[in-house]
């Protein structure tokens, strides 16, 4: 059975309610968008769906996210600039820890803006 989904940015269509599942789980349907089975003339959230609300995103790796990676490397960093300082080179203590700051304010500022977008 096929199914018809209308969102902000235009209509998709699926064959089935599986490709409408991975669909939704990879996020290219979003729970507000409306969903029509065929042969339906009433349009419904692609959340209350039964198949879609009981589908399950599998558990991402925490390196998977690019924000992690970064406070990783951030982390580092400051480690190796904290080192520096304590038993090796000033200067190279400074330049980490500016290449730490710069960094750092980037990855922040982005994360605020992908925080407000969410909302």
């Amino acid at each position: 059975m096929k199914y018809r989904v209308r969102t902000p940015e235009g209509e998709l269509s699926f064959s089935s309610i599986l490709e409408l599942t991975k669909a939704y789980l990879v996020g290219l349907v979003a729970p507000e968008d409306e969903v029509q089975r065929e042969g339906d003339t009433r349009w419904r959230k692609a959340a209350s769906l039964p198949q879609l609300a009981q589908a399950k995103k599998p558990p991402r790796h925490f390196l998977a996210d690019l924000h992690m990676r970064w406070a990783l490397i951030l982390a580092a960093i400051g480690s190796i600039a904290a080192f520096s300082f304590l038993y090796g080179s000033k200067h190279i203590g400074a330049l980490l820890v500016l290449a730490f700051a710069v960094i750092g304010l980037q990855w922040f500022t982005r994360w605020q803006r992908k925080k407000t977008r969410r909302h």
